[in-house]
């Protein structure tokens, strides 16, 4: 099975972080030119592992938190969640070789390869660190522009890094099926959030169903759909969409209302097993069960 990736669009192409880096840099201008001393860019926000340990960022700068924008309110927050993540996966929170988003989360983080080496995250905790407001702004908006899908940097599952979305059926589209009894050709997009571009997909999907629904009483799990090999073409890069078509059974397809087959996007569907392959000749395999494993 072939697939297209309709996120591929352009003749001309602008080198991706100049956008934010003017913008960045725009925003450092600003902060710096207004030197005055209740000017909440100019103050420093301690970071800790244990965010109990530390007044939050709102405390921390008082009545002159409220002169951020919503816009930078919200960077700032991001930017503190994102540090916290790096204290509890990193021996440093500034080590951006690690790229926290892509490891596996299923284990706990003492399990992980980079724990090895690190210290308990109360160790950490002993060492927070002090961050100016502005540098933190900038950073988060450069890091936002690089990961738009993942801002906080939250380690992903394997499920979360190769995300699904059902984004139209016969019915949203409008079209007349010939019989009842054929499958349904559903649209469904998959979003890579991984570390290197997809080239194929083979495998199985779930989609969850309401705890009241039943297909008979043989299924006591939720629907499981086999997807032939499907080569992406372009392959999927880090951070955009590649779509294919699943054939959807009639007795699944029975499952869902009207409402739901018209506005699809309301659908759950997620990667029950399989094996992704990479453009670096890599491959993941993600086990049914929701046992993941990287090989």
């Amino acid at each position: 099975m072939l697939a297209c990736n309709p996120s591929k669009i352009g003749v001309m192409r602008v080198p991706k972080i100049m956008p934010a880096l003017l913008i960045a840099l725009s925003l450092f201008s600003l902060a710096s030119c207004n030197n005055a001393p209740n000017d909440p860019r100019q103050q420093r926000v301690t970071i800790s592992a244990d965010s109990s340990a530390t007044p939050s960022w709102q405390q921390q700068l008082g009545d002159s938190a409220q002169q951020l924008t919503p816009e930078e309110q919200q960077l700032l927050a991001n930017y503190i969640e994102r540090m916290q993540y790096r204290f509890a996966y990193t021996h440093n929170p500034f080590d951006n070789s690690i790229a926290l988003d892509t490891l596996d989360t299923t284990a706990p983080p003492a399990t992980t390869t980079q724990s090895k080496t690190k210290p308990s995250a109360p160790t950490l905790a002993k060492h927070p660190i002090s961050v100016l407001v502005a540098t933190a702004l900038v950073e988060q908006l450069v890091y936002e522009h690089q990961h738009p899908f993942n801002p906080t940097g939250k380690p992903l599952t394997l499920q979360e890094q190769y995300q699904l979305q059902v984004i139209a059926t016969p019915t949203s589209l409008n079209e007349e099926l010939a019989t009842k009894s054929l499958p349904q050709r559903w649209q469904v997009v998959l979003r890579n959030l991984g570390s290197e571009s997809v080239t194929t997909f083979t495998g199985t999907l779930s989609l969850p169903l309401p705890s009241s629904t039943t297909l008979g009483p043989e299924s006591a799990t939720n629907p499981v759909i086999e997807i032939a090999p499907t080569q992406f073409v372009p392959p999927i890069a880090r951070g955009k969409a590649g779509l294919f078509i699943v054939d959807v059974p009639p007795v699944i397809v029975a499952n869902f209302t009207p409402t739901q087959l018209a506005e699809p996007q309301s659908i759950g569907i997620v990667i029950d097993s399989g094996v992704i392959e990479l453009a670096d000749g890599e491959s993941v395999t993600v086990a049914a069960n929701k046992a993941t494993s990287v090989k």
